[in-house]
């Protein structure tokens, strides 16, 4: 799942460390991530530039994280109002976000059933992760295949 990860930035001395340790926690769970913390800071860029490269990289997510300082950045505030209004996923911390590494897609079509991994699903029905993801969405794959998660 493509992820973006919002909080508290501005005020926060240690913000970058924050992120990169969402970041990490997310990747390892076989997410695609996101980061606003990775625009450099430039002094001829100022807060909206910031908001609106910020808010292209949240549209093209699925989900987003929400760091626990949330609610103290009005940007942060902000990403959140437009996550409900794009339908996105909204989760409250890093521990919410589901491990993908660890679950199961049982794909069946019908004269078959197949319990696979994340990876192993990709494989068998010849498509990429953001393919998987979409699929997973809907419920259904090329081929008459239909794609059910289990935890």
């Amino acid at each position: 799942m493509k992820i973006y990860i919002a909080g508290k930035i501005t005020g926060d001395p240690d913000y970058k460390k924050k992120f990169a340790d969402a970041e990490t926690a997310l990747v390892r769970k076989g997410h695609s991530v996101m980061n606003p913390a990775w625009q450099n800071e430039g002094k001829e860029f100022n807060y909206a530039d910031y908001m609106l490269v910020s808010e292209a990289m949240q549209k093209i997510c699925n989900a987003i994280v929400l760091l626990d300082d949330w609610k103290e950045s009005e940007g942060a505030t902000l990403e959140h109002h437009r996550a409900i209004l794009r339908s996105q996923k909204i989760y409250h911390g890093v521990d919410e976000v589901p491990d993908y590494n660890k679950r199961c897609y049982v794909v069946c079509n019908a004269e078959e059933s197949h319990t696979l991994s994340r990876n192993e699903c990709m494989e068998f029905l010849k498509i990429t992760d953001a393919d998987l993801s979409r699929v997973i969405e809907k419920g259904t794959a090329r081929r008459g295949y239909t794609v059910d998660v289990m935890d």
